[in-house]
């Protein structure tokens, strides 16, 4: 599922997810918006900003890449340094992200200035991941159910993500989309399901645990209620809004600092 911004009657679809959402709703013609996607993982590695711009919801092309931006990623501990444009909307720099530090990025195009800020937080390890078989239950077919058990950090907020690959695929319809908080589990160890999907003997079960800051989850959250509006028995008959962007200046889109830790298990 591609990614689905609507802005009054303009819609912008991104690459996060790979397929498309129909949405039976009257638009006008306005102008387009900007989009700005930026995930910042910890440790070093090539951290790269995508830009593009809201087509009118009228014209079936992609969204367009946003070039001549001049944008620069610095931290709370006075460093900072300037993005490459690399073609297609596209900035990259190879950047060294050190958790506790909080993060603010800065897009100047064509004379205005979008910014946004993002605390990077420590990796929370995911210890083990535990099949446990299920039998079939009426309509329910018999398969395995995938755990995650992991320590939560006691007295502070924390917000996750899960996402999955099985035998090396990305599972990414839209209710792999799962996001949380330890509102319930606070400082607890945890046993939390992988929800939505069984596993057969064999199969090869990769998980990513992401570790992030509020206006992150709340990236994410809306974007889940949007995609869980969409999947619902009623085909999500009302037209969504856009999850909640944590740019100033009306600019679509997320800049997320995040951990994460990562383990894997054959079905056995």
């Amino acid at each position: 599922m591609k990614l689905v911004y609507i802005f009054f009657g303009a819609v912008l679809m991104t690459s996060l997810w790979s397929c498309e959402k129909v949405i039976q709703v009257e638009l006008n013609e306005e102008d387009s918006q900007l989009a700005i996607e930026a995930p910042l993982y910890a440790g070093t590695n090539t951290f790269r900003v995508t830009l593009t711009a809201t087509n009118s919801y009228f014209e079936a092309s992609l969204p367009n890449g946003v070039n001549g931006a001049a944008i620069t990623l610095s931290d709370d501990q006075g460093s900072s340094q300037m993005l490459t444009a690399v073609g297609n909307g596209q900035y990259e720099a190879i950047v060294t992200a050190v958790p506790g530090r909080v993060y603010d990025l800065q897009v100047v195009l064509a004379g205005v200035t979008y910014t946004a800020q993002s605390r990077l937080l420590d990796v929370v390890t995911l210890d083990q991941l535990e099949a446990e078989y299920q039998p079939a239950t009426g309509p329910i077919p018999e398969g395995y159910f995938l755990y995650n058990r992991f320590n939560d950090p006691a007295n502070e907020e924390n917000f996750y993500r899960f996402k999955h690959w099985v035998n090396d695929t990305l599972q990414n319809e839209g209710l792999d989309l799962i996001v949380f908080d330890d509102a319930f589990f606070d400082g607890n160890y945890v046993r939390l399901p992988l929800a939505n999907q069984f596993f057969d003997l064999g199969d090869t079960v990769q998980v990513e645990m992401i570790h992030f800051d509020k206006p992150a989850y709340e990236f994410f959250n809306s974007m889940a209620d949007i995609v869980s509006n969409d999947q619902s028995p009623n085909g999500g008959s009302a037209a969504p809004g856009n999850p909640i962007s944590n740019w100033n200046n009306n600019a679509l889109g997320y800049f997320v600092a995040m951990s994460s830790d990562t383990l894997e298990v054959v079905i056995q």
